[in-house]
């Protein structure tokens, strides 16, 4: 057997990536296809229910194109948006604790996709049904945060803090339930950031519950070296702002007595929006030199500044 020229691999190579566009074209016209019968197939009140126009697609594409499927998942979440109305839920742990979590929008990446930082190093509250209260409360918010023609957002998911009373399957099922079940098709990228070798025992229980398609999404990031982190997240699309941010955020969430002082004020952050041309550098007396935002990048700050309705409301005082 002859071995193939540069030239000959080069044209393989090409071939090979043609069928697999044209596969995707097609597998795109059906599924647009089939997004417009279920389309159809809703009640005029059902389409009344729907959140945009995506949504049809997004539920078609979750359930590799079947009507039957892409329906009954729709008029179940109807059903649950009804029950739950996740777009006025605020959480309450955090209104009684502001320290209660630490999971919210901290800016977009290169893409337009609202970037979800999360991390357990300042978090008091472990309590499953809070915690899945402050995730719907956070997912409604990246939503309202999404540029037009976005439908996706990423998850930097920052495992300090994370030790063996953190190994929940049943948290790990719940939060893995409400995004697949409510919110398919709105993850677009999801980091494990800095994971302990504790976090294996977890994930090796939870991998079989995760769809393939989820799983695929899925990248593992360390924090040291640092470049090579920055690397990690440039592949990702971060803008060099937001991986400067992350990279004082992370460090910030290493030095316990920075962390103790840490407060996300989300009646704070309306304040912040509220007021055109008001920024706050610093997340208070511990903060590194030079001031670090924990509310975001100024990216961020900017889009919010004079636009209050970007925000969710605020839960009420307990």
């Amino acid at each position: 057997m002859t071995r193939r020229t540069a030239e000959q691999e080069i044209a393989a190579q090409k071939v090979k990536a043609d069928l697999a566009a044209q596969k995707a074209s097609v597998k795109a016209a059906a599924y647009a296809d089939t997004a417009t019968e279920v389309l159809a197939a809703l009640t005029e009140a059902e389409r009344g229910e729907l959140t945009d126009s995506g949504e049809v697609s997004r539920y078609v594409r979750a359930t590799n194109g079947s009507k039957a499927d892409a329906l009954r998942r729709l008029r179940e979440t109807f059903a649950w948006r009804r029950k739950e109305r996740p777009e006025s839920l605020a959480c309450r742990a955090c209104v009684q604790d502001p320290q209660a979590h630490y999971m919210h929008v901290v800016g977009h990446d290169s893409l337009g996709r609202p970037i979800i930082y999360s991390c357990l190093t300042p978090v008091k509250n472990r309590s499953t049904a809070e915690n899945r209260t402050h995730m719907i409360v956070t997912f409604e918010q990246a939503i309202r945060l999404m540029p037009k023609g976005v439908e996706q957002w990423v998850w930097v998911s920052d495992f300090a803090g994370f030790g063996m009373s953190d190994v929940d399957p049943g948290m790990a099922r719940t939060f893995l339930h409400v995004s697949a079940e409510y919110y398919p098709e709105r993850l677009g990228h999801f980091v494990v950031l800095d994971a302990p070798s504790v976090f294996n025992v977890l994930y090796k229980i939870v991998k079989p519950w995760v769809d393939p398609a989820t799983t695929a999404k899925i990248t593992f990031v360390g924090v040291h070296p640092a470049a090579q982190m920055r690397s990690a997240f440039k592949r990702l699309s971060f803008s060099d702002e937001l991986i400067d941010w992350l990279s004082d955020e992370i460090e910030e969430n290493r030095n316990r007595k920075i962390v103790k002082s840490k407060v996300y004020s989300y009646t704070q952050l309306q304040h912040i929006a509220a007021t055109p041309g008001e920024f706050v550098p610093g997340s208070g007396s511990g903060s590194l030199a030079g001031g670090h935002n924990i509310y975001g990048t100024r990216d961020f700050m900017d889009r919010l500044r004079g636009n209050p309705a970007a925000l969710k409301p605020a839960a009420p005082a307990l």
